[in-house]
């Protein structure tokens, strides 16, 4: 089946998405297995990437960062469970990388953007603080 350059990417961002889901860290998710798992050539794989301005490390990244910003804003997994989850070997080094690319540390974006469960009505709605 033939996809273009933006179908390829939302394709490569989903299966992405199951690997590290599926024990693989994102940083260990090569080019060629995502290539062969889309049915092309890695080569072209990172042909159609560039086509559409992007890299497929780009792609990992954002995918790192959608799940990272998902996991601190909608769950109180720990923040060292969450480095790990996203790829990283160390908590430091996804704290920077996240302060880096967001602008903020994770605990910062966490407590902005944390969507509390309400119970009740509007006026009783309990927060998690």
């Amino acid at each position: 089946m033939k996809m273009n350059a933006e179908e390829l990417i939302n394709t490569l961002a989903s299966w992405l998405e199951r690997q590290t889901e599926a024990t693989e860290t994102a940083r260990q998710l090569a080019v060629a297995d995502a290539a062969k798992s889309l049915g092309v050539a890695p080569r072209t794989l990172q042909h159609h990437l560039t086509r559409h301005g992007v890299t497929y490390r780009e792609v990992v990244e954002r995918q790192r960062l959608r799940k990272a910003r998902a996991l601190l804003s909608e769950t109180q997994t720990k923040i060292t469970s969450i480095a790990v989850e996203v790829g990283f070997s160390s908590v430091q080094h996804f704290c920077v990388w996240f302060k880096r690319v967001t602008g903020q540390r994770p605990r910062e974006f966490r407590i902005a953007s944390f969507q509390p469960m309400s119970i009740g009505t509007p006026e009783l709605s309990i927060v998690a603080a």
